[in-house]
């Protein structure tokens, strides 16, 4: 990562820029809904991935094991965009929680 501009409320906007093969990868977006600690809903753009913009769900659920989550990604055909999710989400679980 490059930077993130965020403010993390609805209807607000935010940027990501990523830094991949040499290049700046812009990523922007709004913020949809907001419901801590259970989900988060905002819509994606990525020009360098996919044209068009994409609306993402991502929704938590406590289990007896802990936490599961739930993402759900549409406007994009998943063959595009699949592949970099898993990677970041299988980054995450080396990530230790703060409880």
């Amino acid at each position: 990562m490059c930077g993130i501009d965020q403010k993390l409320t609805v209807g607000d906007r935010y940027s990501i820029v990523e830094k991949a093969d040499g290049r700046e990868i812009d990523h922007y977006g709004e913020y949809t809904a907001i419901d801590p600690p259970h989900s988060l809903a905002f819509w994606l753009e990525v020009p360098v991935h996919f044209e068009g913009r994409t609306d993402i769900v991502v929704s938590f659920l406590t289990t007896s094991e802990g936490c599961e989550m739930n993402f759900v990604q549409t406007g994009v055909d998943a063959s595009v965009v699949e592949k970099n999710w898993r990677t970041m989400f299988q980054n995450l679980a080396g990530v230790p929680l703060r409880m």
